[in-house]
């Protein structure tokens, strides 16, 4: 990352285990580029040569709680090949991933090309979910955060008890008004929300719950999944749609590209729009406690670097409009 702080990273060690792997099947690292620096992962862009001529890897070294990603790689790997990178390598216990180049990003494209790509990433991506769910259990044993709806609306409770989060009155924290409405209106209202999803008629999978147009390949597949949960699915949105300014086509395709991803759902299950449509507003609502826990995993370090990052999802939680 371009002027990024220095993060206290392995990358020197990644960059040696990485080369010695890549060795040893007949490549020569010709640069080993530092693109990534941030205080829960790096990454390094290796160029490579080789009989066969250039290619491309990427190296990545994750701090101890956001390297379960290796751990759900490899159930993602096998459950759904064709959706996610397979590592070439991995060594777990140091947290170093070594991935082939899946080419362009979503967030690579102009923007005339980057709608239709996102739109179609979106669709693939809804399929994807539906594909992981009969596996649900085994993404919880590999790792994944448990953040179905009543784990999640528990959660919003144990946030909005913590004073060492909420931080009333300090420059990043929350106003007392904010932690007023959090406590009264937001907590109860977690509660009815994941009452309202016991009878879910989509099951639990997989969340990403990062899902950015740069952790989307125009090949269809789907990077970096350190923060996913299993949780209702249509948690995905928060991230997908959330500050869509940012993302292909702008606010004005916001209702367009949700149709989308809602669309495949549809077919796929046979449930009727309205129904997936009220289930989509309800796992909104719950889906920032997925964010909040992804800042507290970073760590100290990555608070101190981006104050204000807890502060923006529980000010999210206490303005929703929550069901009574």
């Amino acid at each position: 990352m371009s002027g990024a702080p220095p993060v206290a990273l392995p990358l020197d060690a990644l960059n040696a285990w990485a080369g010695e792997w890549l060795g040893a099947r007949g490549f020569t690292v010709r640069e080993a580029d530092p693109v990534r620096a941030v205080p829960w992962a790096g990454v390094v862009c290796f160029e490579l040569e080789s009989e066969r001529g250039p290619a491309v890897a990427w190296g990545k070294a994750m701090s101890p709680p956001t390297a379960v990603e290796i751990d759900l790689l490899a159930v993602l790997a096998r459950i759904v090949p064709g959706a996610v990178l397979e590592p070439l390598t991995s060594d777990r216990e140091r947290g170093f991933l070594l991935l082939p180049d899946g080419g362009p990003t979503v967030a690579d494209l102009l923007p005339d090309d980057a709608l239709p790509a996102w739109r179609a990433a979106l669709a693939g991506y809804a399929q994807l979910q539906y594909d992981v769910a009969p596996y649900a259990e085994e993404l919880l044993d590999a790792g994944a955060a448990d953040l179905r709806p009543t784990v999640a609306a528990d959660l919003v409770a144990e946030f909005a008890a913590r004073d060492d989060l909420l931080l009333v009155g300090a420059p990043h924290g929350l106003t007392a008004d904010e932690v007023r409405r959090l406590r009264e209106v937001a907590v109860p209202g977690a509660q009815t929300a994941a009452t309202l999803l016991l009878d879910a008629e989509v099951p639990a999978t997989v969340q990403h719950d990062d899902m950015s147009p740069s952790n989307a390949l125009v090949a269809g597949r789907w990077l970096d999944w350190g923060d996913a949960s299993v949780a209702h699915p249509f948690g995905s949105l928060l991230t997908a749609l959330d500050g869509t300014s940012g993302r292909p086509g702008g606010r004005h395709h916001v209702g367009a590209l949700r149709q989308t991803y809602l669309t495949v759902w549809a077919e796929v299950t046979g449930v009727s729009a309205d129904t997936l449509e009220r289930e989509a507003d309800l796992a909104v609502l719950l889906a920032p406690v997925g964010r909040i826990l992804a800042w507290l995993r970073a760590g100290p370090a990555a608070l101190e670097l981006y104050p204000g990052s807890i502060t923006r999802w529980l000010r999210r939680l206490a303005a929703s409009d929550w069901p009574l």
